[in-house]
């Protein structure tokens, strides 16, 4: 099945996991925003998944 690409670069929200090698502090519940990468987009889905920068 091909991958679809969702629109949107930009994104808020609420963390709602945060993976095991996370140095920046972040957790679940912290408040957030952030742009995506032209590359990923993706920011109109209900959950998105991206890199500690």
């Amino acid at each position: 099945m091909p991958k679809i690409k969702v629109p949107g670069l930009d994104i808020s929200g609420t963390i709602a996991a945060v993976g095991p090698k996370v140095k920046s502090g972040l957790k679940v519940g912290d408040e957030v925003v952030a742009m995506l990468d032209f590359s990923q987009s993706g920011a109109l889905t209900e959950y998105t998944v991206v890199e500690e920068t």
